[in-house]
């Protein structure tokens, strides 16, 4: 809340935050208040609560956390500033081992599969190499294409038994179904074989099993066979074929880049989930962009572990509540508490109950007073 003072001194703004009025807390920002300007005559109410700016608040707070748990996976989040400081120092590392010594220090934004496995392979590679006198200069991108024939018969042969598997499945239809069936799995197996393969249109193209059969349980057990295609998220040798081309810095930035925090609503926004503090968390860009506007519930069936992993992201969000950060996330978190509850089928429910019993007190207090000032204007209007 602004209140602007008017007096016979001049005029000057007063604003009651936790700095200057009630309790010394700065769990409150003057933006998430009704505006009022105060003089010696009257009290205009002037607006209404400033909501969409304490959710901008809440998202720049989000986006700058900082040695905070993803909420979805076992990664330590990595904010956008600290990345851009990372590509800083990588453009200034041009050969293997340096950029070796400086990631070491980056290994907690580094998904165990598939960048952590490239890692641990490109330092045992570097090593080698350094001891055989391989070549006097190497970088990321002189490694993996070096591996780049041996990733891709292998990612071949774990694609192929998956399109072998599918046709397995496909034995429970009728011949002319199967026949059918067989075309669709035909035109993957081509792509695989030519080097055209790609996860997102053969799942498009899966979808369309619909067409040619009316058992959906096989068609539902086909598509999800397909989800277990290696990609560059779950595959050391799709990280390699994916990659492999790129520059040394790009394969260095590819190693945390899917670390980096992106605003993921806990009720998707394609469900009606809006934009507000109580439907934000911070999420690593992978696991959003790979929920997309899955159901919290059914994503949690893939990964059974997110109920633990979200209970310590917000356990290191209490942390530095408990030390007097993220004035406006703190504020957020019973709403964010009970958004999980409800979009997760009470998978989630998380504890936030050990906030320090000062700073609760005080963000009690300080809101009822605040209230009640808001209450006292508006009658008075």
């Amino acid at each position: 809340m602004n209140i602007t003072i008017k007096n016979n001194f001049g005029n000057y703004n007063s604003y009651i935050t936790p700095h200057n009025a009630f309790y010394n807390t700065n769990l409150l920002n003057k933006n998430e208040y009704d505006s009022f300007e105060v003089s010696n005559s009257n009290t205009i109410f002037t607006g209404k609560t400033k909501s969409r700016k304490q959710t901008k608040r809440v998202e720049e707070q989000l986006r700058d956390l900082d040695n905070v748990h993803d909420p979805y996976s076992d990664v330590i989040l990595i904010s956008k500033k600290k990345f851009k400081n990372l590509q800083d120092k990588l453009s200034k590392r041009t050969e293997a081992e340096s950029t070796i010594k400086l990631l070491s220090n980056y290994q907690k934004h580094m998904f165990p599969i598939s960048e952590g496995e490239v890692f641990e392979f490109l330092k045992e590679e570097t090593k080698q190499r350094k001891r055989n006198k391989h070549q006097k200069s190497f970088d990321f991108h002189d490694i993996l294409m070096d591996e780049l024939p041996n990733s891709k018969a292998r990612l071949i042969e774990q694609e192929l038994n998956i399109v072998e598997q599918m046709e397995h499945i496909a034995k429970k239809l009728d011949k002319h179904e199967q026949h059918e069936v067989k075309s669709i799995l035909g035109i993957i197996k081509e792509d695989i074989y030519n080097d055209n393969f790609r996860i997102k249109p053969t799942r498009e193209l899966l979808i369309n099993l619909n067409k040619v059969t009316n058992n959906q349980n096989v068609v539902d057990k086909i598509v999800k066979k397909s989800k277990e295609f290696p990609n560059s998220m779950t595959s050391f040798d799709a990280f390699v074929v994916k990659n492999a081309n790129n520059t040394h810095q790009e394969i260095a930035e590819a190693l945390i880049s899917p670390a980096i925090i992106s605003l993921e609503h806990i009720k998707p926004q394609s469900d009606g989930g809006e934009t507000k503090g109580g439907n934000s968390i911070a999420a690593s860009r992978r696991m959003n962009n790979y929920r997309q506007s899955t159901p919290l519930n059914e994503f949690i069936e893939e990964f059974p572990n997110i109920p633990f992993q979200t209970q310590r992201y917000i356990n290191d969000l209490k942390q530095k509540i408990n030390r007097g950060g993220i004035p406006d996330i703190a504020y957020t978190l019973p709403e964010v508490k009970e958004s999980l509850r409800k979009e997760s089928h009470c998978l989630i429910n998380i504890d936030i109950s050990d906030i320090n019993p000062k700073v609760s007190k005080e963000t009690t207090d300080f809101r009822s007073k605040i209230d009640k000032l808001v209450e006292h204007f508006t009658t008075k209007e």
